[in-house]
């Protein structure tokens, strides 16, 4: 069953898109972040969450770069390049932070 994209809020303001997978299954399940490229959430994540969602885990893919160039961008793509800057590093760190703790609310949203 393929995923589907929904809004986290950050708890510094704003919302940005995730991609969710979530498995056809009954109580507790596992769960993974996956942490895109700089081509951001494209069709090969998707599917790699849907993979895992397949195997009986949830898969919760975020857009890492919602605040700069949103969304996905083809390989030849040239705004791919500002995204692969080291500037990215602390807001990834932030963002990271900001997926944990926003954990609970992607459990709690997820269907059984």
């Amino acid at each position: 069953m393929p995923g589907k994209t929904i809004k986290i809020r950050s708890t510094e303001g704003g919302e940005f898109d995730c991609y969710l997978a979530v498995p056809n299954a009954d109580g507790p399940v596992p769960a993974v972040v996956l942490a895109c490229a700089v081509h951001g959430v494209d069709a090969d994540i998707r599917q790699i969450a849907d993979e895992f969602a397949g195997h009986g885990v949830i898969a919760a893919a975020p857009d890492l770069f919602w605040r700069t160039v949103p969304g996905p961008l083809s390989h030849d793509d040239e705004r791919c390049q500002p995204r692969s800057h080291r500037q990215y590093a602390a807001s990834f760190r932030k963002f990271f932070a900001a997926c944990w703790n926003q954990n609970a609310e992607i459990s709690r949203r997820a269907t059984y």
